[in-house]
């Protein structure tokens, strides 16, 4: 049995540290939640959503002035990863950290396309990523995120711990 909440639903502040975006992915409401993680020196971002729905991300948060500093990617599947490049292109001081097994895919675009072929046909190659391992802390300034890694849905997943806010 899964149990939603409503406050999970609604797109905007969570709490004080933390914001809620729905991606809308393939046009769908409710489809994919995306994060913003606001720290006293740095802001997160969680997952980038696909290629075709992150120019339209990207702009929502840029008009929302909430610019990300650093990217966590929790897989590399293209639904969460796709629109890594493009949030590379548009902010491009942004740091992006995934676990080593997502960099291997995301780097190589022949694998990364191979597995989602059939559904979007041309995903960029992704450079510049900093791997990041269990146990690791990114410090966005006031708040530590703790990285786990989860593998189960990929090889590759992590989940991340806002350890102020514990969720």
């Amino acid at each position: 049995m899964v149990i939603i909440m409503p406050w999970m639903l609604n797109e905007g502040k969570f709490n004080n540290n933390t914001y809620l975006f729905d991606s809308f992915q393939c046009d769908a409401e409710y489809s994919m939640g995306y994060y913003i993680l606001q720290g006293t020196k740095k802001r997160a971002l969680i997952d980038t959503s696909g290629p075709i729905e992150a120019e339209r991300f990207a702009k929502r948060i840029k008009n929302l002035d909430l610019i990300p500093d650093i990217l966590i990617l929790t897989h590399s599947h293209w639904d969460h990863a796709g629109g890594t490049t493009i949030f590379q292109k548009k902010f491009p001081n942004i740091e992006v950290f995934a676990a080593k097994p997502a960099i291997e895919s995301l780097k190589n675009n022949s694998k990364y396309n191979e597995s989602f072929s059939e559904i979007i046909t041309d995903l960029e190659p992704v450079d510049n990523i900093i791997p990041v391992k269990e146990g690791d802390i990114i410090d966005l300034g006031g708040m530590e995120l703790l990285i786990y890694e989860t593998p189960g849905h990929t090889n590759c997943s992590i989940s991340i711990l806002d350890q102020k806010n514990m969720i």
